[in-house]
């Protein structure tokens, strides 16, 4: 019974996972909150996570050594 493991009792109340995908209220809020299934939140997450991403830019060393290996599969 891992509830009750010392490990368990310890962390069980720092250790709460909340999902961003799934929704866990009940019926009534969650159709006052939209509504939205979850392919509906993933997809909105998905588009907020790439709207807000900045990457570095990659050393034109870098660059050069990823290119001379693609060169002849891809035309530039």
């Amino acid at each position: 019974n891992y509830l009750a493991e010392t490990h368990t009792v310890k962390h069980m109340r720092s250790e709460l996972f909340f999902p961003k995908v799934s929704d866990r209220s009940l019926r009534e809020e969650w159709i006052s909150k939209g509504g939205k299934d979850a392919r509906e939140r993933a997809k909105e997450i998905a588009k907020n996570i790439l709207a807000g991403h900045k990457p570095l830019p990659i050393p034109s060393d870098i660059d050069k050594k990823i290119i001379s290996k693609i060169k002849g599969l891809i035309k530039f």
